[in-house]
């Protein structure tokens, strides 16, 4: 007959938790959605900390900040961990851009022909680009926050406005 051998029992050997993937910093307009992640193959624990504060039920691998405001804005950790070892990620910041914005408008001028004209306008915001505009035309070469009218005629009488982009949005 057949006989059975001894049992061969196979031990797995604990591996200390290791980060392959680190939440990263990011800057980010109001209401944009941010996800952070920390990728652990062996980690069994999480824990996510925002300024060193320990943020209550956030113990999985991703953070789901969802659409961020203000409020969002700061360091945020996790801490990563298995039965053999644990570890605490590098902080990883998250802050906000300005939305764009218009804070003086360009102001109506009453002028004789053949006097310049100068409109400005002053904005707030990021990487911020000027298109100025005469009634539904852009006009050529007019990418700064002033626009500047050589020798007024009165082809020239109408409306003009700007147009200013940023990396949060465009106003006129």
């Amino acid at each position: 007959g057949s006989e059975l051998s001894n049992a061969a029992e196979v031990t797995v050997i604990p591996v200390g938790v290791e980060i392959t993937s680190a939440p990263e910093d990011a800057a980010l307009c109001p209401g944009q959605e941010l996800i952070l992640e920390v990728v652990s193959p062996d980690a069994t624990i999480y824990q996510w900390y925002k300024n060193g504060l320990e943020m209550e039920n956030e113990t999985s691998s991703t953070l789901n900040l969802g659409a961020v405001s203000q409020d969002d804005a700061g360091d945020y950790e996790c801490f990563v961990a298995n039965y053999c070892s644990e570890i605490l990620t590098e902080a990883a910041t998250v802050s906000l851009k300005s939305l764009t914005e218009i804070i003086t408008q360009p102001l109506g001028i009453e002028t004789l022909p053949g006097d310049d004209v100068t409109f400005t306008v002053e904005a707030l915001g990021e990487n911020l680009s000027y298109q100025w505009y005469f009634e539904t035309e852009e006009i050529a070469d007019s990418e700064t926050n002033e626009l500047l009218l050589l020798d007024v005629t009165y082809s020239m009488v109408g409306n003009y406005f700007v147009s200013v982009g940023g990396d949060c949005g465009t106003v006129m």
